[in-house]
């Protein structure tokens, strides 16, 4: 039997213009496994739920990306 993949969560921002003229930004995690999702089903599951919650709108701004923060070194400061 084999392991399903683990589920990596995803953070997403939007910004939309609603039909009745209304600029709004939204925010939310989605989740997706790998090799069953891809990075266009996650994005057309985040704008079915925009869509679902707002009505027919203008995509003005979208961002999806993996939601871990990695440490990162921090930059040598030398004088």
């Amino acid at each position: 039997m084999s392991e399903q993949p683990a589920t990596i969560t995803f953070y997403w921002i939007a910004t939309i213009l609603t039909g009745r003229g209304k600029q709004l930004t939204c925010d939310a995690t989605a989740d997706a496994t790998p090799g069953v999702h891809t990075r266009m089903s996650t994005t057309r599951s985040v704008m079915d739920f925009l869509r679902e919650r707002h009505g027919e709108f203008t995509l003005l701004f979208f961002s999806l990306e993996p939601n871990g923060i990695s440490a990162l070194p921090h930059p040598a400061v030398t004088a």
